[in-house]
């Protein structure tokens, strides 16, 4: 970024509502804004009956909405592995291919990738959260 644009410096504002529970829902606030900040998009938080026109859900009920709303599940399964704070399990990891690049997808769950929970994942600081097991090379939160 540039002085010379002060355009491109401005994030664009995104109405997202995130549908959690409240021990997930700042891990999932994160993950979106880590995943969102590259796109140079800027979250608005709103709750699910102000997401109209333009906007991003992420919970575990993504039907309904308008085709202008992208729509990110969030699985059971995901809320599951954080409350528990468990060792992750390197072999669940999913792949993905896009452009001839493997990205390790580590939340997938009935064909959906959770990209906010993989993204929160690797964007949160080891020292602060996870512990990596040597012998299994495994991470768990904290």
């Amino acid at each position: 970024m540039t002085d010379d644009f002060p355009e491109a410096n401005r994030a664009v504002p995104l109405p997202c509502c995130v549908e959690a529970p409240a021990s997930y829902l700042p891990r999932a606030q994160y993950g979106l804004r880590m995943l969102l900040l590259p796109l140079g998009i800027d979250p608005r938080w709103v709750r699910r009956e102000d997401l109209t026109g333009q906007g991003l859900y992420y919970g575990p009920e993504p039907d309904g909405f308008s085709e202008g709303i992208l729509r990110l599940r969030l699985a059971p399964a995901t809320i599951a592995y954080f409350d528990a704070a468990t060792p992750y399990d390197r072999r669940r990891v999913h792949w993905r291919t896009w452009d001839d690049d493997r990205w390790p997808i580590l939340f997938h769950e009935a064909g959906t990738d959770d990209l906010v929970a993989s993204t929160f994942f690797w964007a949160t600081p080891k020292a602060s959260l996870f512990t990596a097991e040597a012998s299994s090379g495994a991470c768990s939160a904290r």
